[in-house]
């Protein structure tokens, strides 16, 4: 994020939620809009997470600073001098006016509040939209710039690089999690779904205790810190989109043991809503509670989507019931200052619409192939949850989504099965009758 008022010098920090939030909310949007600047950014984040900030055992790093030889922001400004070294002066000269770089600099350090010749990278407007008055195409133009940015990369990866904050904090690797796994099924990249399954495993056998028990932090080979609630509600979050990302319905299950778990430690019975802190915790003479979403949004507004998700992915009423109780503590206050529950709004938006639960049947395919649920993937659509039942997950899928024992193959064809509020429309072994159904949606949010 930006720190000043032009919105050119950002926070050189770079903070692993920031990485995952940003990320998820470029791939969103490029759903939305159908623009793929924004998913080929969220793809960028995505590189520099999976090779800077990821440990050997495949869990996320905490932080990278913003200093590097005593100086903010020294790893990544340029001067002219160094632009022309890097680049040679023909391409300098190119790209020196695109992207702002002059030779006074536009970097002005705040303690002395001097020009320094450095400069920070940033555009005024589009590449594509500048491609005419270069005399280029659009994709010539990026063409070359990728070539130019490779070029660049190498010569900045000589500089000393700032330092690197190593822990494995759980919440927020569950937010990377969450960010792989949607970045997985919207952009069709396997990947990207090893990647966050390598992390939850990791969480599940380092940081957890296998009965529903988080641990907060690892480094260096040791665990520490009983769980806060962060930690529950963002790495629940993590498995639930994993699931999404896999359709191994242990993930589902490892999801529904913590949210359980999570439930009976953390739960105010007197005034509703998740302290910070477990049960018979000690360190602190009260326990609080988090109600607000700032730069991360509050564990109570992340567990409220999971409870709604989780309500519908399994029919266990007892989720939506435990959602509803968090809409009616939170929702008073957040009228009164709803800027400060940007996230709980979000989620409360999708409880106030009636759920689509959409159980997908196929025998010999996997799910990123199958055509129904790249359909699925394609669409921006909060309110649906999806299982995928094969003969290997059937078992599982019915200890743990009772309601989609009873969904078969029609004339052995790959099925779909699109029920509302858990009423379905009959099944379909066609993928467009199917969105058909889903977008035919009545009514509000089911009855608790």
């Amino acid at each position: 994020y930006s720190t000043d008022s032009r919105w050119l010098l950002p926070h050189f920090e770079k903070m692993l939620y920031d990485q995952a939030l940003l990320a998820e909310a470029f791939l969103e949007t490029s759903l939305v809009s159908g623009d793929r600047s924004f998913s080929d950014t969220a793809r960028d984040i995505f590189t520099y997470v999976l090779r800077d900030m990821t440990s050997e055992q495949g869990a996320f790093f905490t932080a990278e600073d913003a200093d590097s030889e005593g100086r903010e922001g020294k790893f990544y400004v340029w001067t002219r001098a160094e632009l022309q070294e890097a680049l040679g002066e023909k391409e300098a000269a190119f790209w020196a006016p695109v992207f702002n770089i002059a030779t006074e600099g536009n970097y002005v350090e705040e303690t002395g509040g001097q020009r320094t010749g450095a400069n920070i990278f940033h555009l005024k407007q589009r590449l594509s939209d500048m491609a005419g008055d270069l005399g280029m195409t659009p994709e010539d133009l990026a063409a070359r710039w990728d070539t130019a940015r490779r070029r660049l990369f190498l010569h900045r990866e000589k500089r000393i690089h700032p330092l690197k904050d190593d822990k494995i904090l759980t919440d927020w690797n569950g937010l990377m999690i969450s960010a792989l796994s949607n970045a997985a099924r919207i952009l069709h990249r396997t990947d990207y779904a090893d990647a966050a399954r390598k992390a939850a495993d990791f969480i599940m056998g380092r940081l957890s205790d296998g009965r529903g028990r988080l641990l907060h932090k690892f480094r260096n080979g040791r665990s520490a810190i009983e769980g806060f609630a962060d930690d529950y509600a963002f790495f629940i979050r993590g498995l639930i989109d994993l699931y999404g990302a896999t359709f191994l319905p242990d993930y589902l299950e490892a999801a529904v043991t913590l949210q359980n778990s999570f439930q009976k430690q953390f739960w105010d019975g007197t005034n509703g809503g998740y302290f910070l802190t477990q049960e018979g915790s000690t360190e602190l003479p009260v326990r609080p509670k988090s109600f607000y979403d700032g730069a991360i949004p509050s564990a109570n507004s992340i567990a409220m989507g999971n409870l709604l998700r989780l309500s519908r992915l399994t029919g266990d009423v007892a989720f939506h019931r435990a959602a509803a109780e968090l809409a009616e503590v939170f929702t008073a206050v957040a009228r009164v200052h709803p800027q400060a529950f940007t996230r709980f709004l979000t989620e409360l938006d999708t409880a106030l619409h009636a759920s689509k639960e959409i159980v997908v049947v196929e025998k010999d395919r996997q799910a990123r192939e199958s055509e129904m649920i790249r359909l699925l993937d394609s669409r921006f659509s909060p309110d649906t949850v999806v299982l995928y039942k094969t003969p290997e997950t059937a078992a599982a899928l019915g200890r743990i989504a009772p309601f989609s024992a009873n969904c078969e193959q029609i004339e052995d064809k790959p099925t779909a099965y699109v029920c509302v509020n858990f009423r379905c429309k009959q099944p379909t072994t066609d993928p467009l009758q199917m969105i058909a159904h889903i977008d035919d949606v009545k009514g509000g949010p089911i009855n608790p």
